[in-house]
């Protein structure tokens, strides 16, 4: 009987920044519970030399990190490289006009809007019968209203995380200290990812006071 071919994950640059907090070498580009995670190039060059993101996270410049990203970045040709700029600018007109109202009726006096590269994200995804893992709230607010928020289409973080523990590429005590960096550098994590954790694994998310034991 055939093998099935793993389901691609677009990875959004916060959500693989995250991920490589954790000790799992190598990560994007591996294959993961029926699920291939990769990115785009656009994504790969917001953690380039001199970005905002670097400066933050200066580690990310390690050769095993940049090497494993360089191999993950998904080679687009045409005619689907395209189809996916021409989704990508349609996305993000809608997507920004969805955001707009969706921050009116909230009473949100910042509104946001979608990057050119949210967008190709959110495009390749579609074009190419993706899952998207992103924690960036109007990311997955216009990518659900876009119809494409189901179980197994739309990931955080966390549950990339969970995956990675449930095929046995991160132990317990792994996942419990990459969430209490998550924490001690104040990550900006999918609203209520709390919860979400707990439902997960079925213990409450470690506090983020001690780096020096693997109990919550």
């Amino acid at each position: 009987m055939p093998v099935s071919k793993p389901r691609l994950i677009i990875v959004d640059t916060n959500c693989y920044v995250r991920l490589y907090m954790s000790s799992v070498r190598p990560l994007l580009g591996t294959v993961v519970g029926g699920f291939k995670l990769m990115t785009l190039t656009e994504l790969k060059l917001e953690t380039s030399l001199r970005s905002n993101v670097r400066e933050r996270h200066p580690w990310m410049g390690a050769a095993d990190i940049q090497a494993d990203l360089d191999g993950a970045c998904l080679k687009l040709r045409e005619p689907k490289k395209g189809k996916i700029e021409q989704v990508a600018r349609l996305a993000r007109t809608t997507g920004n006009g969805i955001l707009s109202a969706h921050c009116t009726a909230q009473g949100i006096h910042l509104v946001r809007e979608l990057s050119l590269t949210d967008a190709r994200a959110l495009a390749a995804a579609d074009v190419l019968d993706a899952s998207l893992a992103t924690d960036e709230w109007p990311l997955r607010h216009v990518a659900t209203a876009l119809g494409m928020g189901d179980p197994g289409q739309l990931f955080s973080s966390v549950e990339l995380l969970h995956m990675l523990e449930t095929v046995g590429s991160l132990r317990r005590e792994e996942r419990i200290q990459t969430v209490r960096v998550w924490i001690q550098q104040a990550e900006a994590l999918q609203r209520g990812w709390e919860a979400r954790y707990a439902a997960l694994f079925g213990e409450a998310p470690p506090d983020g006071q001690s780096d020096n034991s693997a109990s919550a």
